[in-house]
């Protein structure tokens, strides 16, 4: 049971979260019978017409600098924290992230 606590937390704060307008689900297509032969997992395509083409080059902001406080869902010990996706393909779609910025080479 115990291990269940961060999913049931972060379907519940899903629910807030889209009430809140605060998630913005995307689309997937289930494309699996096309390329596999077999029924032992789901393959699916993001539908990427919503999206802008922009070519941004150089360094960008940290964007979970701040999170959002309408998508956390939990601290995990003392350098991370549990928050939902913005941009879920599922629902309770979960990112661990750092507290802090970390590059994301090396330790």
């Amino acid at each position: 049971m115990n291990q269940e606590i961060y999913w049931e937390k972060a379907l519940k704060q899903t629910e807030i979260s889209i009430k809140n307008n605060c998630l913005f689900p995307l689309r997937t297509v289930d494309i699996t019978k096309n390329i596999y032969n077999s029924t032992d997992f789901i393959i699916r395509r993001l539908d990427t017409t919503i999206f802008s083409k922009k070519k941004i080059f150089g360094p960008i902001s940290n964007p979970f600098k701040p999170w959002d406080i309408n998508l956390e869902v939990d601290k995990i010990g003392n350098n991370h924290q549990l928050i939902l996706n913005k941009y879920p393909v599922q629902k309770g779609h979960l990112l661990l992230i750092t507290n802090c910025w970390k590059p994301q080479n090396g330790w």
